[in-house]
Order: structure tokens, then sequence, then C-alpha cells
């Protein structure tokens, strides 16, 4: 794959150098253009090549990712060319990918890992247009045949100050002359590549392993493009190693994320922020950009008068335990600057996460939610309907839809709309939505309608958040003692894993000391908390914060399906939506991570739910 500078060869590595009269401008050289390319190969009609409609979906992610270079908007064109220009970036802003190249990303390896490579290729591509990489004012590097170190060596004197070094005989023999420069270049282009194809969610760890029958794709790429190693680029082997430290740095911080997760998900969202603050800082991807989203709405809540918080019972929210209060028809009037505040800066990291996540639709139910308690209500709605164009079935996407139409439009009708929105998807117990119906019609005055789902919500009450629970109980005038009961909303049955170090232990004690000797140990600052990670060979781990055990997670238990989870424990108080996988919480400080009705790992707090 060439870069698409004057050496484009990022990946196709056995180039030869045009030596031009004077050495003109490259602007006056057509294969500085697209247009050159689509005059000479032809464009791959989308229409009949699947293949290349999926290679134009996948640069449509990475470019979403991918800063974009001044005054340059980056366009793909596939060209019928069955070598060489295997992939180049021009000054235009194209990217020039040849349909050969594009076999080779897809070649005898299934579709995900073909994607990963081919987003990579065109993230290194990408790299460079970002850089403005480009050096073909003083040359052009022509996309065939082999490198002349004759016609090299008559050259360097103009290369070097393009490049931004100035050759000379005592820079060469200090290694500092311009193929130097070219090689850091390229290796950026190789790391910022590799991001912009994570961050846009393609498996990348798939394109530097033998997984699935798939060669090392650096290493792959050179064989099949029959290009080699040159003074101007690292091996394939090396480059792959760099990579490969790349990958592993982010993977050492995953638990750091985690732990952030687990936080959140029990109630401590200032020290989530601080967790999900530090992932960021190494791969800022859409699942820490939306849950960094996600905790500063939970904060905004935290600081808004009853009437703004539980006006609605927001979708994908988690509920405390509030006063209740009659809401009024605005949400932000009443909002204090810290909730304000809050709701800002979730909207920025929301943001950040909806360009990064393509067809998630988390971010966006997220984002959507925040712009409504600002009363920015077509910003709200044009978010939603993004999503529902993703998941057209979803309930959760229905729901928020329902809402912010109503609320939307003071002056037309939009009720009866919203009403039949959510009648639609409140076919079983459904103690939300039951909840919004509720609040809906009184609203409108109809309390007798109201009050069918009010009692409705109540019947459920084993599964209902406190603070949602009493405003219900209130409503319908059912006994104090049934709302007033908050053991009945955080549990009753304590959790069946037994911990020898219990949650909020301190790990000074010597008790501590001696139980914890041997396990794997990590101490950080994460902003201004002094953290503590274990983690035990069997996958067991515990999480200090301020030199108190605040988390244990218990990967190694005998509860293997969620049908013994159920035998044992019943059923949880709710179920949240964790990416693909759930959260059962049982109250009591503990919760159970499910995935595909197999229990992963049991989380205990020192911190109720």
């Amino acid at each position: 794959m060439t870069i698409k500078q004057p050496y484009r060869f990022v990946f196709s590595i056995s180039v030869i150098l045009i030596y031009t009269i004077g050495f003109a401008d490259a602007s006056d050289d057509p294969r500085a253009s697209a247009s050159f390319y689509i005059d000479t190969y032809g464009n791959v009609d989308v229409s009949n090549s699947p293949l290349a409609k999926r290679a134009y979906s996948v640069f449509e992610r990475v470019q979403k990712i991918a800063e974009d270079p001044i005054d340059l908007t980056p366009s793909l064109k596939i060209i019928n060319s069955d070598g060489r220009p295997w992939a180049i970036a021009l000054p235009d802003g194209y990217i020039i990918l040849s349909s050969a190249a594009l076999k080779i990303c897809y070649q005898g390896v299934d579709r995900d890992i073909g994607d990963a490579r081919l987003a990579f290729v065109l993230g290194h591509e990408l790299a460079h247009l970002t850089a403005n990489d480009f050096w073909h004012r003083k040359i052009y590097l022509s996309l065939s045949g082999k490198q002349n170190n004759n016609l090299l060596t008559q050259i360097k004197h103009v290369i070097s100050p393009a490049v931004g070094n100035t050759y000379s005989a005592e820079n060469e023999t200090k290694g500092k002359d311009w193929r130097d420069v070219i090689k850091r270049k390229e290796l950026q282009a190789d790391d910022a590549g590799f991001l912009y194809a994570s961050l846009a969610g393609f498996r990348t760890d798939l394109i530097l392993s033998k997984e699935k029958g798939a060669d090392d794709f650096l290493e792959y790429w050179v064989s099949q493009t029959r290009t080699g190693q040159d003074d101007l680029h690292l091996n394939p082997k090396e480059r792959s190693a760099f990579l490969q430290n790349r990958f592993k740095m982010i993977i050492a911080k995953v638990e750091y994320f985690m732990s952030g997760v687990r936080l959140a998900h029990f109630g401590r969202f200032e020290d989530a922020v601080h967790f999900f603050q530090y992932f960021q800082q190494a791969f800022p991807a859409h699942e820490v950009l939306n849950n960094l989203g996600y905790v500063h709405l939970k904060l905004a809540r935290k600081h808004m008068p009853a009437s703004s918080r539980y006006r609605y019972w927001m979708p994908t929210l988690m509920e405390n335990m509030p006063p209740f209060v009659v809401p009024n028809r605005s949400f932000d009037s009443a909002l204090p600057p810290i909730a304000q505040k809050n709701l800002r800066r979730a909207i920025t990291y929301l943001s950040k996460a909806v360009r990064t996540g393509d067809d998630r639709i988390s971010s966006r139910i997220n984002l959507a939610t925040a712009f409504l308690y600002l009363d920015e209500h077509h910003k709200a709605r044009s978010v939603i309907e993004e999503a529902r164009d993703i998941a057209p079935q979803d309930k959760t996407v229905t729901e928020m839809r329902a809402l912010i139409l109503y609320e939307q439009e003071k002056e037309i009708d939009m009720w009866p709309t919203a009403i039949r929105l959510l009648k639609e998807i409140a076919v079983s117990d459904e103690p939300r939505t039951w909840y919004n119906l509720a609040r809906l019609y009184e609203n409108r005055g109809r309390k007798k309608q109201a009050d069918i789902y009010w009692q409705k919500v109540v019947s459920l009450s084993h599964q209902i958040p406190a603070g949602i629970l009493r405003i219900a109980c209130h409503k319908i005038g059912a006994p104090v003692n049934r709302c007033a009961n908050t053991d009945q909303y955080k549990g009753n049955i304590p959790s069946p894993v037994n911990l020898e170090l219990p949650a909020g232990t301190d790990i000074g004690t010597a008790v501590a000391k001696k139980y914890l000797n041997g396990w794997q140990h990590q101490h950080k600052n994460i902003g201004p908390l002094p953290v503590d990670i274990y983690i035990a060979n069997n996958g067991n781990s515990y999480l200090a914060v301020d030199y108190q055990l605040s988390l244990a997670v218990v990967k190694n238990h005998s509860y293997k399906t969620t049908a013994d989870l159920l035998n044992c424990c019943g059923k949880p108080i709710s179920i949240e939506k964790l990416g693909h996988a759930e959260l059962w919480s049982y109250g009591s400080g503990w919760s159970v991570l499910v995935d595909k009705n197999k229990v992963r790992e049991f989380w205990i707090s020192d911190f109720d739910t």
C-alpha cells in the first residue's frame, strides 16, 4: 500500500522515482490528480462489485474518525487496476485504491478480518492526508518499476529540504538524512491508521495475528504485491512489532475502563469519570466517550430538581431515590448551573461518541436525552431520528422518540402520536413505558387512564427503582409502608459468592497484605485518586480506591448459566444492557454480568446500587 505522499509506498515498497527535468512542481504532473487514474484505469462499478460497495462503507466509517486535512474533503476512488498503484493518497484529497489491493485485503479471510485490513490501509492513507505529507512539488514517485538508487542520490539534495531536513554528508553519516524523516513519518502513519481503524470499530487485533488462518497482514501484503524492503521503511516484522506494542498498551488499560463501568453501575459517578478519562487518553473509543457522556448525564440529574429529574423515566438511565414533585412542562427552566454544566459536558462526549460509533444507538439515545433535558428539542429530534434510521424496530428508540415528539411541538398536538407509539411497545411488562404513559395521561388531565398505568407500575414493585415506586404509590394512594420499604428495592438476598476480604477492607491491614500477597498489583494515581488493582491467577480481582477495597470481581465461580443463578437467587431487581451483555442487579451491593445466558462475573461493592 503506497502512501499518499510522493513516497507512497507504505505497503508497496518497491517503487521508482521519476526524475523530471528541473524537478517540476507536482501540480504540473497529471499523476498528482485523481483524474489521471480514473482516465487511465477506469472506476470500479459498485453496482457490479459487492466488495467495492463494502470498501466505500469501510472508508466512510474510518473517514469519520480521521482528522480532516485543511481545505480538503477526503474521498475514495477504486480503480480497475490489477497492480500499482495499490493504494495512494493524492494532494487533491483523493485516495486511489486498486481493485487488486482490495482483493488482497479480503483474499482467503473472513469479512471481519478483510474489513480490518482495508480499514488499516485506508486509515494509513488518511493519516498522510491529514499530515499533508506531500513532496510532489519536488519529485513525483512512480508506482511501478524498481527503485533506482543512482537516481535517489541525484535528487536527495532536493528531497531533504522538502521533508524538513537539509541534506549533508555529515548528517547522513549520523543517520539524520531525509530517509530517517520518511521512516518516522511512515511509522506515524501506521500508528494513526491503526488507531483510526480501531476507533471505527474494526477488529484491528486480527490484522496482526494468525487467527482464523490469516497471516500477519503487513507480511502478507508485501508477499502479494511482490514488494520488498527499502531504506525508507522499517521491514514488515518491525512495523508489526510496533503496532503490537501499541495494542498491548491499550489492552493493559482496559481494566481501568472496566473499573469505571463498575463504579458507574454502583453509582460512584464522580470516581468513574477519572477512570474513563484515564482510558480515553490511550484510546478515545466510542465506548469510553459514550460512558463519559452517560456519567455526566447522571451527575447532571443528581443536581436537578425532582420536577425535571422525574418528569419521565428516561430510557437507558437507572433511577435513584429522590422525593417526588409534580413536574412542569419545561425541563431546563429550573436547572441549576452545575446540572447544566454536566449536561454540556455530556453532550461534548456523546457527540464525539456518535461520530465514532457509526451504527451504535446507545450514544444517540443518551445524547438525545441530554438535549431533551436542556429543552433543545430540535437537536434531540435530529439525533433520535438518526437512531431510528439505524434501528427502526428498537423499543428504546421508539420510546425516546415519542417523548421528544410530545415535548418538541408546543403548538401542534403530538400527544395522540406519543400515546400511540408508547402503547405499541407496552405489550408486556414494560414498567418504564407504563410510567411514561401515566405521565402523559396525567398531563392531559385523564386521571382514570393514568391510574391504570400507575397501578401497573406498582404491580411490579420488585423491579422498580425506589424513587419511581414512591411516585407511583403516591399517585394511587398506596400504603406508605409499601413505598417506604427501601429494603425491598435494595434486595434482601446476599451475594452467593463469599469474599475472603470483604469490600470496604483497608488494604494496609495485615490481613489484606497477607491475602493479596502474590496477586498481580498495579498502583496508579487516576486523576486525584490513589488506585490499586489486584488480579489473581484465576482472574478474580479487587479494586481499591483511596486504599479501601471498593469493588471485587469474581470470575472463578460455580454458577455457569442464568438458570443456575435463578435457582440460587431468583429474579434480579433490574436488568440493564451493557453493550451486547446484560447486568443483573440484585441490590445489596452486588450484580452479575451475563452474556448469552452465561454467568461471566459477579460484581460486589461496598456501595449499594
